[in-house]
């Protein structure tokens, strides 16, 4: 992984990637295979799927509610660009609020349309919009990533801890295992948590802790792994303030609380899942948004079939509205994010070669 100032030269690609070319489109084919068949298996066990129930399920949607999720999608991403300008507020505190939120959407509809390798098109563009070295706001992508991981682990915990019972058999051991399973992710959430609040405040301490337990790394490694040590302990130092700390706290709050507020406008959107609280549906979207951040192997479509999984084994919704109903998720946590980008990216003098040729100067 590069850490390339702004103005520094696109490096070369590795001559391994051209001459496999075929790797990741054998990834993607195998990924692919496995997903319909899992899909296939699903459709098995819920007796088929009608295309006729799926159309009629899209159909019926209330485009009110589905308006109303959208709205909240977007101040979903907006706040993630305003909790930016709190990590940077000591050494950028004019930085633009509509700017940060304009290179958050162009960053994640990058990662939407090319993948993971372009999460940290973000931080590069905020950085040369900021002026400032790229090291810098990487570190700042690796603590709102440490955040939000925290958040997950947190709503998954309870979710799991409070899972109605209507849902799994009271006293059976399955249930058993998931409240327990629900303690110990919650508990980890917690002391992860209070470990990043006492490394917040020694955070040179912490910087040098893990500078000495990388030192095992070949030579070739340890140069990379030092500066991005350096650039997340500048990070942490940063957050030290306890204001500036307690607007990161506030905005990741919101943020995920306005996440869980448009899983139930989708919900409200669809007949067959109007009935779902605002209990649900934070249920629903810790459970997924933990899956989702775990890598599975060859499988593109882990998403989809976490969300399909959920909404017919647990919310006991129909195969053909649960398909609807994902797509729609898709479409309005992450689709959303293309064309806002790409008005964002046209906004900013940014086409699709420009943004290719960031790719490659912060050798994503």
């Amino acid at each position: 992984m590069g850490l390339n100032g702004p103005g520094a030269p696109p490096p070369a690609s590795p001559p391994t990637a051209a001459k496999r070319p075929w790797g990741k489109t054998l990834v993607v084919a195998l990924s692919v295979a496995v997903t319909l068949g899992l899909v296939w298996l699903l459709a098995r066990q819920n007796q088929g799927f009608s295309v006729a129930q799926f159309a009629a399920a899209l159909k019926n949607i209330h485009w009110g509610w589905l308006g109303v999720a959208g709205l909240l999608s977007v101040t979903a991403f907006s706040i993630r660009g305003l909790r930016w300008a709190a990590f940077v507020a000591p050494y950028a505190p004019n930085a633009k609020g509509l700017d940060l939120i304009a290179n958050t959407f162009i960053g994640f509809a990058a990662v939407v349309t090319i993948g993971r390798p372009a999460e940290l098109l973000r931080p590069y563009l905020i950085a040369r919009q900021l002026r400032v070295p790229f090291p810098s706001q990487l570190g700042a992508w690796m603590l709102e990533r440490i955040y939000d991981l925290l958040s997950i682990l947190g709503l998954a915990g309870w979710a799991m801890l409070t899972i109605d019972a209507a849902a799994l058999p009271p006293g059976s051991p399955i249930t058993e295992a998931i409240r327990a399973g629900g303690a110990i992710v919650f508990g980890v959430s917690m002391a992860a948590l209070a470990l990043l609040l006492a490394f917040t405040f020694a955070a040179r301490a912490a910087t040098n802790r893990l500078r000495e337990a990388l030192s095992f790394l070949p030579e070739r490694h340890r140069d990379t792994a030092n500066r991005l040590t350096e650039a997340f302990g500048d990070a942490l130092s940063v957050s030290r303030d306890p204001r500036i700390l307690l607007r990161i706290v506030c905005w990741t709050l919101a943020h995920w609380l306005m996440v869980g507020v448009t899983f139930w406008a989708i919900f409200q959107s669809f007949p067959s899942s109007s009935h779902l609280g605002l209990s649900e549906s934070f249920r629903f979207l810790a459970i997924l948004a933990l899956a989702s951040a775990i890598p599975i192997p060859f499988l593109v479509g882990g998403f989809y079939l976490v969300s399909l999984a959920l909404l017919t084994e647990w919310l006991r919704i129909p195969l053909e509205a649960s398909s609807g109903i994902t797509l729609v998720v898709w479409a309005v946590q992450m689709g959303i994010a293309i064309p806002l980008g790409a008005a964002a990216a046209l906004r900013s003098g940014l086409n699709w070669r420009k943004i290719k040729s960031m790719e490659q100067e912060a050798h994503l």
